[in-house]
């Protein structure tokens, strides 16, 4: 279920990004810079005020869908509490946005038509927290083809809508992101027979100041997850101006960007990972033995996929930083720190998550820590060492943070040996990784030859992990073996045909 899940919504989100990429392309170009700038302006705002004010809506329904017991209702009324609850936010989310975003709108621009635009997106913004809310219901009940049919409807109704309204001005076309967003809602709901999960059984009467306090826990769990967002995006924002401050030239927020983007690379498949890790965790809550073996798992799983993915890209991150253009290439050892940072926070992911559902407010506080910290070094390190603090600041806020939530996680039983090690273990490709880009930028050493030596490294590092999994029954014996006859089995196919 733990792989199903996570390759049902990454294949998803990919088709969904494709899609919408190529709608957006065509409609830049039927509707010119000016209307399409309108557009990308207006769709913005209403996904900022989307996040804050949809109170992690999405995460809540993740994490009580597959178990309401968790917010103290039956599963029947939990779906009455989150409809409810989904449909507040999205009505709020639209009425301030159309009697607050044309004023904040006047504060920075004199284009009436862009005010009068971010009005018409106030809908998509109501309608953006529901799509976020019945994705999050979904992924807590399993339901991974529901979550696929709303995602791929979402981006053929992008790439067929977008184009044809292109030429009628950016009004149309955020009606026709809107139309498109409320069509994947409707879409997850049919047909009825193409998942299913049983919840016949007796309809507990329960009161009204029950369900209020049931909205209420749910309310507070969505809310720590959007202040601890709403934390890390000031935090970042911190940095980039401290970047821009230190370096007048934007050379260095430049490279920045492009090890966010790298960062985002690496942190693409694992995140669909640890949300299904969630949903997941969230079901067996209170369950130590049970919980403790999904950790386990997924932090396996986890660990091997950052470990692949980042130890590869480490090792060419310099041709690939050639591509981006000469400016970048003396930037190496920086984003190296930068990709090592978020290759051990996805690695504990779901560590973190399991904390999440069993001390909320432990969470809270190694999040503040995390968020501090990341502050308080960039504004001590980045002034007189750029960038290179920057990256800094994001791999010691990193450590401490992951340092807090194992020791956090003994006491709920979240933070097992196995899940520690494979989350320390996927930093040493960093560390191999600098020494070797550190070589040769100082002595000259040969490409090739770093190359070479980190993608062994990361070899070796995965055969490590993966026998540490086989050994303590995370993963079956002879996994390995029979992933490799399973791939040999499909080259000798290819050559038969």
């Amino acid at each position: 279920m733990l792989l199903s899940g996570t390759m049902i919504l990454t294949v998803t989100g990919l088709i969904q990004r494709a899609l919408g990429f190529a709608g957006a392309a065509v409609a830049a170009r039927i509707a010119g810079a000016a209307d399409f700038g309108g557009y990308s302006a207006a769709v913005s705002s209403a996904a900022v005020i989307a996040s804050y004010l949809g109170l992690g809506v999405g995460m809540v329904g993740n994490r009580f869908s597959g178990n309401p017991q968790g917010a103290g209702v039956s599963p029947q009324t939990f779906g009455t509490v989150f409809a409810l609850l989904g449909a507040c936010l999205a009505g709020a989310s639209v009425l301030v946005q159309f009697a607050v975003g044309p004023w904040i709108t006047s504060a920075v621009t004199d284009s009436m038509s862009l005010g009068s635009g971010v009005r018409t997106a106030s809908w998509l913004s109501g309608v953006l927290i529901l799509y976020e809310s019945r994705q999050g219901f979904l992924v807590g009940r399993l339901q991974y083809r529901r979550v696929a049919v709303q995602g791929v409807v979402l981006g053929v109704g992008q790439c067929a809508l977008l184009p044809l309204t292109a030429h009628s001005g950016f009004h149309a076309m955020l009606l026709a992101q809107t139309g498109a967003t409320a069509a994947a809602v409707a879409a997850s709901f049919w047909p009825s027979k193409l998942e299913s999960r049983d919840t016949a059984g007796r309809r507990d009467e329960e009161t009204w100041a029950v369900r209020l306090a049931a909205a209420r826990r749910m309310l507070a769990f969505g809310v720590a997850q959007v202040m601890n967002g709403l934390g890390v995006a000031v935090a970042s924002w911190l940095v980039t101006m401290l970047i821009v401050k230190a370096d007048g030239t934007l050379v260095a927020s430049g490279q920045y960007g492009v090890g966010n983007q790298l960062r985002n690379l690496v942190a693409t498949v694992p995140g669909a990972l640890s949300g299904v890790s969630l949903s997941l965790l969230a079901q067996t809550a209170g369950k130590r033995a049970e919980t403790r073996q999904m950790i386990n798992v997924a932090c396996a799983v986890g660990s091997f996929l950052v470990v692949g993915v980042g130890g590869i890209l480490l090792a060419f991150l310099p041709q690939v930083l050639d591509f981006y253009g000469s400016s970048y290439r003396d930037a190496t050892l920086a984003l190296s720190l930068m990709i090592g940072a978020v290759m051990i926070q996805m690695a504990g992911a779901p560590i973190a998550h399991g904390l999440t559902v069993a001390a909320l407010n432990r969470s809270i506080v190694v999040n503040v820590a995390g968020t501090g910290t990341l502050a308080a070094t960039a504004l001590l390190s980045v002034p007189k060492y750029g960038l290179m603090g920057a990256a800094a600041s994001w791999a010691v806020a990193q450590a401490i943070a992951t340092a807090l939530m194992l020791a956090a996680g003994r006491s709920p039983g979240t933070s097992t040996r196995l899940g520690a090690v494979m989350t320390l273990l996927a930093g040493l490709p960093m560390l191999v990784a600098i020494g070797c880009h550190g070589l040769a930028t100082h002595l000259g050493v040969s490409r090739p030859t770093t190359t070479v030596t980190i993608v062994a490294a990361t070899m070796g590092l995965l055969t490590l992990q993966v026998g540490l999994a086989t050994r303590t029954g995370t993963l079956p014996a002879g996994t390995p073996r029979r992933l490799w006859d399973r791939v040999a089995a499909t080259m000798n196919s290819g050559r038969g045909t």
